[in-house]
């Protein structure tokens, strides 16, 4: 007998739960459902790629210039998904703050490695709502891509010395080695998680990541987003 998921073209709401639970099991604390039409798209918010300038942008096809504009997702995502899920996941305090002696590549490296299980998360999430019938179920990650190598010690290493580093293999072959777990962050598209979550509380209004002192560091949130339908 045929047990495949069938395809869904309407959304149910016992799948959003269990989609949440599956964010909460693999490690984000907060875990809950978004109504796209209550999402923002900002160009402020895709600037910060640009301003001050990411060692991502043009490195990786998951980031600016590559990605589509603010304009672009504004105008296809929300009439294309009515709902979707967000989880956020928190670095220990700290541990996104500059270092005592200012090695800001050893932070980096850090929000590497946070960004690389965010982004994992939001591939097996995304997988889990293909498995339930949403065949365009679509995911996003917070921070760069860095399945290349990216922003890993010995690629922050060979960037100091002016040495070759690991690069965007999609940007230079056309052909992504880890396209099932490679995807976007939602900040180059202009979606303003950050504000979408102060407003209902599921975040602090204290400063986070980048650049401030060990001092004042608190946690930082990584959010994955994953569109159902």
């Amino acid at each position: 007998m045929n047990t495949g998921a069938r395809i869904k073209f309407e959304v149910v709401p016992q799948d959003l739960d269990i989609l949440t639970h599956r964010l909460k099991e693999l490690g984000c604390r907060e875990a809950t459902t978004v109504r796209m039409e209550d999402l923002r798209f900002r160009e402020s918010t895709r600037r910060k790629c640009e301003v001050p300038n990411c060692g991502s942008y043009g490195n990786t096809f998951q980031c600016p210039p590559y990605t589509p504009s603010r304009e672009e997702a504004a105008a296809c995502l929300p009439g294309a998904y009515e709902y979707g899920v967000i989880g956020v996941m928190y670095s220990p305090p700290a541990e996104m703050a500059v270092p005592r002696d200012g090695n800001v590549m050893k932070m980096m490296e850090r929000a590497g490695s946070w960004s690389a299980r965010i982004s994992s998360i939001v591939s097996k999430v995304e997988s889990r709502a293909h498995e339930l019938g949403y065949y365009k179920a679509m995911g996003f990650n917070c921070g760069p891509c860095t399945w290349c190598g990216m922003w890993t010690r010995r690629w922050f290493d060979g960037f100091a010395t002016g040495k070759d580093v690991a690069a965007c293999a999609l940007i230079r072959s056309g052909l992504c080695r880890k396209h099932r777990r490679s995807r976007p962050s939602a900040e180059p598209l202009g979606i303003d998680i950050a504000a979408w979550l102060r407003e209902r509380g599921l975040i602090t209004d204290e400063l986070i990541f980048p650049e401030i002192s060990f001092e004042c560091a608190a946690e930082c949130p990584f959010y994955a987003l994953v569109l159902v339908g």
